[in-house]
């Protein structure tokens, strides 16, 4: 209809105001993942890249923080290059924002106002795991190194080991190995029974390690690549020789 009795005449152009309110969305690894090991100051880039899902109503950019959630920076690209950042944990989340972002480094990012408009925190963040793994040393629960079992006695010669100095933020396993150390086998946890082990010495090592474990039985443990990210096998092993006595 008539916009007006008298003459009148329409803007050319019009402003558009999208009302919208933020959605974080959720943020992973680009292989789907929500927490990766990292091994720093090993010369070789740690480059972690990120996708975000289901965010929407605004602009979106990348924060990393440390475990308690402090800015530390933030990226217009979803990846980041954490070699440098020494050992320890850092966060990475997705921001959806409106306005102008007022990031201040050291806040708080699940409390602080990151922007000047409206904005949303992703749900989830990838946690980054920096660690240098050290194999420690190894012995049984009793501190010993060297040890002798009785085999097909038909009593159970189980044995429990223990890490001394391995890095706590590393993964850890224990990995048994002939006197060639080749691995004969690798146990679930800290205790082994050598009842129907075959008569001889074998070696109870440590690995302290970052990613996947690559190890198999009969690969030479001292030769072979431990693992995806860096690692470190134990400084020593514990020697258990299966023997019978005789009159």
């Amino acid at each position: 209809g008539p916009l007006a009795e008298g003459c009148n005449d329409l803007s050319l152009d019009f402003v558009e105001v999208r009302r919208e309110i933020p959605a974080g969305g959720t943020v992973l690894t680009t292989d789907g993942d929500g927490e990766v090991e990292t091994c720093p100051g090993d010369g070789n880039a740690d480059v972690i890249e990120v996708v975000t899902s289901d965010a929407s109503g605004g602009e979106l950019v990348y924060l990393i923080t440390d475990a308690d959630n402090n800015l530390l920076d933030f990226s217009d690209t979803p990846s980041f290059d954490v070699e440098g950042a020494g050992v320890g944990n850092c966060r990475i989340y997705s921001l959806t924002y409106q306005g102008n972002l007022t990031l201040t480094p050291g806040v708080d990012v699940t409390a602080a106002n990151l922007a000047d408009n409206c904005f949303a925190l992703s749900t989830t963040f990838v946690n980054v795991v920096r660690s240098v793994p050290n194999g420690g040393t190894v012995a049984t629960e009793d501190g010993e190194t060297e040890i002798t079992v009785c085999p097909g006695d038909g009593v159970d010669d189980e044995v429990s080991f223990v890490s001394t100095g391995a890095d706590p933020n590393a993964n850890f396993i224990f990995v048994v190995t002939d006197a060639n150390n080749q691995i004969l086998g690798i146990p679930a946890g800290n205790t082994v029974n050598f009842e129907e082990a075959p008569l001889g010495a074998c070696r109870l090592w440590g690995v302290s390690y970052a990613g996947m474990l690559l190890i198999e039985v009969d690969d030479i443990i001292t030769e072979a690549m431990l693992a995806e990210g860096c690692s470190s096998l134990s400084d020593n092993f514990v020697t258990v020789t299966r023997e019978l006595p005789t009159g």
